[in-house]
Formats: structure tokens, sequence, C-alpha cells
């Protein structure tokens, strides 16, 4: 089902009872192939999903009756969605640091600085909903600036000038 409206609230209540060992979960594993050992099968059958089965009664309004029924709610995890889930996000994390990373270059010749702060952190607020990870990655900012020694020259005394800004995220 969608996770909108009250699904994600009935999920969680469904969920509660398996959280506190009150509801248990029904195994269903893959069945013995044709010419497979059964033996050897029996050992350690695949796992496709583990669930359980629980009811609710739903009513609604038709042509001027009230019409009642016990709707079957069927929940169940499946542990190779869950790994593809898993794998799915690792890679959108990694590829959210990467471009996080991209937006602030060492310092060389042709690579910008970031002058402002403002634009950098729209710009990371972008990466992450982009890459839907928002929450699950923390950027620091930190603000390195670089001062250049000018020798004395005649009636100049020695100075140091202000560098280019950097932003590290």
């Amino acid at each position: 089902m969608p996770q909108t409206g009250d699904t994600p609230a009935l999920l969680h209540r469904l969920l509660e009872t398996v959280w506190n060992k009150e509801q248990p979960l029904e195994a269903i594993r893959a069945p013995v192939a044709a010419g497979e050992d059964e033996e050897e099968a029996a050992v350690q059958p695949k796992l496709l999903a583990l669930g359980f089965e629980a009811h609710r009664d739903q009513r609604a309004l038709v042509e001027g009756q009230m019409v009642t029924w016990a709707e079957r709610l069927l929940v169940v995890f499946s542990p190779s969605l869950a790994r593809a889930g898993r794998r799915g996000l690792a890679q959108r994390l990694w590829r959210a640091e990467e471009e996080l990373r991209a937006l602030t270059p060492p310092r060389r010749r042709g690579c910008r600085q970031w002058a402002e702060l403002e634009p950098l952190q729209k710009a990371a607020q972008a990466i992450l909903r982009q890459r839907q990870v928002e929450g699950l990655l923390e950027v620091i900012y930190e603000r390195e600036a670089e001062q250049t020694a000018v020798r004395p020259y005649r009636d100049r005394p020695a100075r140091g000038e202000g560098g280019s800004n950097v932003w590290l995220g």
C-alpha cells in the first residue's frame, strides 16, 4: 500500500504487536524444486518472506444502507526487497557525498571557490533533496581564509593580504 494518508499509522500499529512479541510471524519458504534433494532443501530452504494476517472491521453507506465487513490485511516483509532498498540507499548516500565533496574542490588554478555561504548551502540542500537523503547526512560548513604575505617595498611596510575564501562542506 502507498505510504500516504492513514496507512503509515496503521502499519505502525500492526507492527507494534510484532515488536512486542504478541504477534508471531509466519515464514514463507521456497518450495522444493523438482530434482532437488529434499533433505538438502529441508535443511536450508530459502526464506521468501515473513508475514502475518490481521483483520479490521470496515463499513460504508451503500444506497442508503450501512454495509459492514471484515477486511483481511496481509503484512509481509520481503528480505530480497529489503536488501535492494538498502543497496539503493547506500548508493544514493555515496553519490550524495561525492556530489557534496565536488562542491568544494581543493584550491587550484581553474577551480572557483564559494565566496558566500548561502549559495553553497542551497546547492548542498538541492543535492540532498535530489538524492532523497535529507536528514541522513550532516553537512558541516567551515570557512578557511588564506593570507598571503607581501614583502616591504620602498616606503610600504610588510603586510598580509586576504586571499580567497574557501568553504568546506
